[in-house]
């Protein structure tokens, strides 16, 4: 049984050989015309729209556009990575304080 598959195997890896093309320069010219081709191809990007509206603002907006300049002057060396670290640390924990509230409330009634 074992040397049927081997036998099998070895078959079907010499059809597959023989498919093949062979390996030279005549497919590298052929590989870069597809590319070429393909570059042609691609469509144009389309233009914005400048009167398209922009999508809703999310609780982390406001809040961050609200405290930042507060932020910015309790920290005036605080760098751009540092001060979105820390208001997202604010409003993080405001969300854990609501969820409470809001588990509490509903088991109270």
């Amino acid at each position: 049984m074992a040397k049927e598959d081997s036998e099998k195997q070895e078959k079907l890896l010499a059809e597959w050989q023989a498919k093949q093309p062979p390996k030279g320069d005549d497919t590298e010219s052929e590989d870069e015309s597809d590319k070429e081709a393909a570059k042609s191809k691609k469509k144009k990007k389309a233009q914005k729209d400048p009167n398209k509206p922009k999508g809703a603002k999310t609780a982390y907006i406001f809040y961050s556009v609200e405290n930042r300049p507060r932020l910015l002057e309790s920290n005036p060396g605080a760098t751009f990575a540092e001060s979105v670290r820390v208001i997202f640390v604010n409003i993080l924990e405001a969300y854990a304080l609501i969820s409470l509230f809001v588990s509490l409330h509903c088991r109270a009634h």
